[in-house]
């Protein structure tokens, strides 16, 4: 029996979207009877990935006995979205010629009743001379119909307008569908052996590129309930050639770019640097210049008379050549051989450097509702609630994977030395079971929007903090003291200097309750046996729920701050080095 070919109509009915592409499922029901048939899926987008193409079916008993992908060319579009622009730009020109029409029309009544305003005002020779009572109804005819007139002119200027940039747009559009790089449309053939007559649906999937999301968050603080309002979304864009209308969408954390294969060690070799001295470097020099000098003066006896046109070079660039050898533009002889040893050295030295750290270059930075989450073996799949349209037009789509309310711990933190203002954070920790991608917040304290902030990635059951915007009702500032050196008589002073700096906190609560605080500065580190740094204030033997102290040196002072209360907060510190040691950082 003959097979069958049968283009069958299918739609998108489940898209999954990765960072950089998606998975698009189409479905298709056909009634098919009993024998060979050919199913064509056709008009699919240009960018799909050959190989991720995969066909299931259910339903009549049927047999996929043969799958092929295969590419369709094309230099004209002839398909629907090519006729609708037409039909649109066609519509937008008969409605810009109608408002034309109207505008001439009101245009002439303008005229028209100016005309009569002129002969009642600037009576003709034999004309009966207009009486006040005629002036008074020709004044109000006037106004009215000018009015009226005038309106309507304003109105259809308006259409005009809006009509020509409506044609400007479209024709842009027009160019940009014709200019498109793809020139071919893909299909793909399914070979199915139907055993009885009945109804079969084909599910096909394809990758294809063009697709991203990202997530983003609605961070709602009550400094009253201390609570933390969350709503998860994530912004979905794609340019693939085709729309997916009222599709289920799935998002995956899923990075396919990156590859499933661990990367091999390679062998890591090192070998003796043997440098150039600078007298192979100046012998080398030597020759070089003999050799330029040797052919030039042996060019010069075989050339006859120059002509005007060969005109030599300054004397200056024929010096230079002469006396020494050009690299990267600069020209070196015996006199300054060793500033060019000098530097290659140190070229030399920092491109090793470079292989002996072998440091890995690290990866570039990439609707109401609720979603379901599924945890496969390496990502995570948020399942998006109901169906959805995203154009493919590079247009955000938003989407909701999840809202929540989480009980959170009020806390100001304030690293004066660095910044003026203090900061209010909260602690929570995520009881879902979403992982919270790193992504940017918008942050609202108390119902007013305060700032934008951003959060790193956050596993379920993980404790984190979230910086909520500056608070003005707190305010910590630094003040340098004094700086002295510390005089003793020791012959151990006489070798050394001991300098002592001073600084002192300023801390005041202006909010209405009592606040916990978090100060935040640092000693200096010493990189030199000989140079120690001692914490003079406060005094610091071991870390205290008061005062911590870790190992760069970085000091946190925590308080509980009484409405309305102020505090200073000693800083002090000492610096002991040899007096012939000139320090630097300070």
């Amino acid at each position: 029996m003959k097979d069958t070919t049968q283009v069958i109509d299918s739609k998108v009915v489940t898209v999954t979207v990765f960072q950089d592409r998606a998975e698009v499922t189409r479905e298709a029901n056909v009634t098919l009877k009993q024998g060979e048939h050919i199913l064509v899926f056709d008009q699919l987008p240009d960018s799909i990935e050959e190989k991720s193409v995969q066909v299931s079916g259910k339903g009549t008993q049927a047999m996929l006995t043969q799958v092929k992908f295969l590419t369709e060319y094309y230099e004209h579009s002839l398909d629907e979205d090519v006729q609708a622009l037409e039909d649109k730009k066609q519509g937008l020109i008969a409605q810009g010629r109608r408002l034309q029409n109207e505008q001439q029309r009101l245009q002439g009544q303008q005229r028209f009743l100016q005309g009569m305003v002129d002969r009642v005002t600037k009576p003709t020779k034999g004309q009966r001379k207009s009486t006040p009572q005629d002036w008074l109804k020709m004044l109000e005819y006037y106004g009215q119909k000018q009015a009226n007139v005038d309106e309507a002119l304003l109105k259809v200027k308006q259409q005009v307008r809006q009509n020509t940039q409506a044609l400007d747009k479209l024709e842009k559009e027009t160019i940009h569908f014709f200019t498109q790089p793809q020139k071919a449309r893909k299909k793909v053939e399914v070979q199915v052996s139907v055993a009885e007559e009945g109804t079969l649906q084909l599910l096909l999937s394809y990758v294809v590129q063009g697709a991203s999301w990202e997530p983003y968050y609605d961070l709602r603080v009550s400094t009253k309930a201390e609570t933390l309002e969350l709503m998860y979304k994530a912004v979905i864009r794609q340019n693939t050639a085709e729309p997916w209308y009222d599709a289920a969408l799935r998002l995956s954390t899923a990075r396919p770019h990156i590859g499933g294969r661990q990367p091999e060690l390679k062998a890591w070799r090192i070998q003796q640097h043997n440098p150039v001295t600078a007298q192979q470097v100046r012998d080398r020099l030597k020759a070089t210049i003999k050799g330029v000098s040797g052919g030039a003066v042996k060019a010069m006896k075989k050339a006859k008379r120059p002509a005007v046109t060969s005109m030599p070079k300054p004397a200056k660039d024929v010096d230079e050549k002469e006396r020494g050898i050009m690299i990267a533009g600069a020209v070196y002889d015996e006199s300054n051989i060793d500033q060019f040893l000098e530097r290659d050295e140190k070229r030399k030295m920092e491109e090793a450097q470079k292989i002996v750290d072998n440091k890995p270059t690290p990866p570039p930075n990439i609707d109401r509702g609720g979603a379901k989450v599924e945890t496969g073996g390496t990502a995570v799949f948020f399942e998006i609630e109901g169906t959805h349209t995203v154009k493919n037009d590079d247009t955000e789509h938003q989407v909701t994977i999840l809202q929540d309310t989480f009980s959170a711990h009020l806390q100001y933190s304030a690293v004066p030395k660095l910044s003026a203002h203090t900061y209010l954070r909260a602690r929570t920790t995520n009881h879902t079971e979403y992982p919270l991608l790193a992504g940017s917040t918008n942050v609202f304290l108390d119902n007013n929007f305060v700032a934008n902030a951003s959060i790193d990635t956050i596993a379920p059951s993980e404790e984190f903090w979230t910086f909520l915007g500056t608070d003005e009702g707190v305010k910590v500032a630094r003040k340098f003291l004094k700086k002295y050196e510390k005089q003793a008589g020791s012959l151990f002073s006489k070798k050394h200097r001991n300098l002592v700096y001073e600084y002192v906190m300023e801390v005041k609560n202006f909010k209405p309750r009592a606040i916990e605080l978090i100060i935040k500065d640092q000693l200096p580190a010493s990189q030199n046996e000989e140079v120690k740094v001692e914490l003079l204030k406060p005094m610091y033997t071991e870390d205290t729920d008061e005062l911590k102290v870790d190992k760069l040196k970085a000091i946190e002072w925590a308080y509980t701050l009484e409405s309305g209360k102020s505090l200073q907060i000693p800083f002090e510190f000492a610096i002991t080095y040899p007096a012939n040691v000139w320090l630097t950082g300070m």
